[in-house]
């Protein structure tokens, strides 16, 4: 890296476009920088100089340190529940916010003694072996889990939360995603839309999504 701030981390950069789902060149007018730039940023090839890292913070929403962060390990390539094709540019999105929402929570764990997670067990290497009926099987087993018998769930949130589970809602207005799941060290994150909440607990539906970490 010849040039700018030391320690920037280019992978922050590419979360900044896919989460706030900016294109380089929109990112380098609203900037002040021109488009080679801003791909010399994202290639490694140069880092910003402080004064664009400020400006580069202000217009995505970030803190200007957030761009030196290290990156956490990747989880495996998420799996997306849609009624229709989606977008590559929206799927990214909603990968990144999956990114974030596990940084979120890792960083909750340091000062937070959450619950132990109580969820089933399963010895599936490849997402794509899970059926249908797997997933029948896991969700009667986790009625048994949570102790919820066979009733209707009255707040699946306050129950998924004391089961050790940490949810991130946030609005979006990507409606033909209805959820992605991903593992990472042994964990699962599930991002699923409004709608699926209100499908299982018979409250009103809402209009987003809820991030759902088990830490």
């Amino acid at each position: 890296m010849s040039r700018g701030i030391t320690g920037f981390v280019k992978e922050r950069l590419a979360q900044a476009l896919a989460a706030r789902r900016l294109s380089q060149n929109t990112l380098a007018a609203m900037v002040g920088v021109s488009p080679p730039t801003v791909s010399k940023w994202r290639s490694g090839d140069q880092a910003p100089e402080p004064e664009a890292l400020e400006r580069l913070a202000s217009v995505v929403a970030l803190s200007s340190e957030w761009f030196t962060r290290r990156i956490h390990p990747t989880a495996s390539q998420p799996l997306f529940r849609s009624r229709a094709s989606v977008h590559a540019s929206a799927r990214l999105h909603l990968e990144t916010r999956l990114e974030w929402a596990h940084e979120f929570a890792s960083a909750l764990t340091e000062f937070v003694d959450f619950p132990d997670v109580v969820l089933p067990t399963r010895a599936f290497e490849d997402p794509n072996e899970i059926t249908e009926s797997h997933i029948e099987e896991a969700a009667d087993e986790l009625r048994t889990l949570w102790r919820l018998g066979r009733r209707e769930i009255p707040d699946l949130v306050l129950a998924a939360e004391s089961a050790g589970i940490i949810i991130v809602r946030e609005l979006t207005e990507i409606t033909k995603v209805e959820g992605l799941s991903a593992w990472r060290s042994g964990r699962t994150q599930h991002l699923s839309r409004g709608p699926r909440l209100r499908d299982i607990t018979g409250s009103n539906p809402v209009a987003d999504f809820s991030f759902k970490v088990p830490v």
